[in-house]
């Protein structure tokens, strides 16, 4: 399947999914320029979208470091979603006399949507021969089953699952009846796909956050 290549990374997905707990949490500070490169050694990568969303709180600089690193790389975009802050309240139930609990909860959207529409956008603009998708929303399945009806199955579909713990966790049955193959992403190339530290050039430097 070697030829054009285009990559399109749920960003939150991947990190929530592969690198948030176990031990690859170590391998946050990935160059994802070369990790697709080294993933698809016989392909010709055209553009690598990363999705994702501005975070506040203590999280916020860990995260805007790595985007600085991202954009150091020329195959890169970076394309943003929102968070979406709501509140929520539970009460216990046997205490119905006391007050409820009072919580938010931030949710990421538009990413997904972002994701469909890029894909589709370059489907049809024919820019890629090869579709590598780095999620496991199943959002993302309808978009998919147009990009490949669209293109009678002649344009690659593969989707990579991002996951920890592969003992434990199943893809969804819906990828197969779109990708023309699902595979789990690869654990063993992070080790060599890491940004230096710190990453310096004509942008300054960038550190990796020393939580990471």
């Amino acid at each position: 399947m070697a030829g054009r290549t285009i990559a399109y990374v749920d960003g939150f997905n991947v990190y929530y999914g592969m690198l948030k707990h176990g031990s690859l949490k170590k391998y946050k500070w990935t160059d994802l320029e070369k990790y697709v490169q080294m993933l698809r050694t016989d392909d010709t990568i055209k553009k690598i979208y990363y999705f994702t969303a501005k975070v506040e709180g203590p999280s916020r600089d860990r995260q805007r470091e790595y985007i600085r690193a991202l954009n150091t790389r020329k195959l890169i975009k970076v394309i943003y979603g929102k968070i979406k802050v709501r509140r929520k309240s539970h009460r216990i139930s046997n205490h119905w006399t006391k007050p409820a609990i009072k919580y938010s909860i931030a949710q990421e959207k538009q990413t997904d949507v972002s994701i469909a529409v890029q894909m589709l956008a370059d489907a049809y603009n024919d820019r890629f021969d090869n579709l590598v998708l780095f999620s496991n929303d199943t959002d993302l399945v309808p978009a998919l089953r147009m990009i490949r009806n669209e293109t009678k199955g002649k344009k690659p579909i593969i989707v990579y699952i991002p996951s920890h713990d592969r003992e434990v966790k199943r893809w969804p049955p819906d990828w197969k009846s779109v990708a023309h193959k699902v595979r789990w992403l690869p654990h063993d190339i992070y080790h060599h796909a890491q940004f230096p530290d710190p990453l310096v050039g004509k942008w300054g430097s960038i550190s990796k956050p020393k939580e990471w």
